[in-house]
């Protein structure tokens, strides 16, 4: 199971192209809402989720959890309790972390990147530190994170190689005529 938490403010992009690779690829996605499952990305996008941060259970059966970037959904998510404590939850039974774009601020902010490489939107790259190395994508054992829109695809099949195999994430990229 895959957790993507969407908040008002989040990139719609950054949100959507990961869960409909997932979905592609028969990974379940329930996608969370932070504090509604009525959210505005930030693009003016609509989006109804699946359940509300309210109505998030114990994550312990979390294959990863998915923090899309954006602002101001960036800050939304990093000012969440619920979705910290959810992130901390996954992150310690093992489960792949993932954020893209601004959101990695939200790993830092947690101590989840301390010793690791990540990426992040290059105008965050100084709260990130010694920890930014940049790239579209980079997975440091259980983290995965991204530094744009621009990516989106990338970070997808990033999570999808880590949570399948590198295999099914070049079939899909195959499949979906990705270059």
């Amino acid at each position: 199971m895959v957790y993507v938490f969407m908040a008002n403010g989040c990139e719609d992009m950054e949100a959507v192209c990961p869960i409909d690779l997932f979905r592609r690829v028969g990974i379940e996605v329930i996608t969370v809402g932070v504090g509604s499952k009525n959210i505005v990305g930030s693009r003016g996008i609509r989006f109804e989720t699946d359940i509300s941060t309210d109505e998030l259970p114990d994550i312990l059966n979390a294959e990863a959890v998915v923090l899309p970037g954006g602002l101001p959904g960036t800050y939304n998510l990093r000012d969440s309790a619920r979705v910290t404590d959810a992130v901390m939850q996954a992150y310690n039974s093992g489960a792949i972390v993932a954020a893209i774009c601004a959101a990695p601020i939200v790993l830092k902010g947690l101590g989840l990147l301390e010793g690791r490489r990540a990426t992040v939107n290059p105008d965050f790259r100084d709260v990130l530190g010694d920890s930014y190395v940049g790239g579209q994508t980079v997975r440091d054992g259980n983290i995965i994170t991204a530094e744009a829109a621009g990516a989106a695809v990338p970070f997808g099949l990033e999570v999808i190689a880590a949570l399948k195999n590198k295999q099914t994430a070049d079939s899909l990229k195959a499949a979906i005529y990705f270059k």
